[in-house]
């Protein structure tokens, strides 16, 4: 069952009773549930849901393809986007796969090219609201692999400031500097 995050702040559904108390079975005690996780302030929360309840129907959901580039020489490759340490991703467009869309976007935001995916790494959701709307980003991330020696290029009017490479080092120099989501497919990524 997923994790979706809020700004930062993490809400667990899970169809287990045991761990997040009695399951919410129609949609709109969901969405109300959601919706006061949404605009609290606790940290955390866990939600116990009917495993036949489609969550998803309940947003505006984006899907979108983005990666965690490893270069041949071991290094990984960062963006800085609004002072967050990040790694490159975007929606797909029109009739595109989650790879492709991955590979495009990873290519426009940092110059990288000759990008193979090596495979699936994990897919994160996040939420926020927009003109009135709730909106489900559901990231698609894969492992991808490069030989690229050419100049790294930020794509500035995506808010991309900085793109570097990084090893294990430097990931961990930067880890606090990122979103959680970005740590936790960086995390699957190291796992080789």
């Amino acid at each position: 069952m997923p994790q979706i995050t809020f700004n930062e702040r993490l809400l667990t559904l899970t169809t287990d009773s045991r761990t997040a108390g009695h399951a919410i079975v129609t949609p709109q005690k969901l969405a109300e549930a959601i919706e006061d996780f949404a605009v609290g302030k606790e940290p955390e929360r866990s939600l116990a849901i009917a495993s036949n309840l489609d969550w998803k129907t309940l947003f505006t959901v984006w899907p979108t393809g983005g990666g965690a580039v490893r270069h041949v020489e071991g290094k990984y490759l960062l963006i800085r986007r609004l002072g967050w340490w990040d790694l490159p991703k975007g929606k797909l467009d029109p009739d595109e796969s989650t790879e492709a869309a991955a590979l495009r976007e990873v290519g426009e935001e940092t110059g990288v090219t000759g990008l193979r995916i090596v495979r699936p790494l994990t897919v994160t959701y996040h939420s926020y609201e927009e003109k009135g709307r709730r909106i489900l980003k559901e990231n698609h991330w894969y492992l991808m692999e490069t030989d690229f020696t050419g100049r790294l290029s930020p794509q500035t009017e995506e808010d991309i400031t900085e793109c570097i490479w990084v090893d294990e080092s430097g990931l961990r120099e930067r880890w606090s500097g990122m979103y959680k989501a970005v740590q936790e497919v960086l995390t699957a990524a190291l796992a080789r």
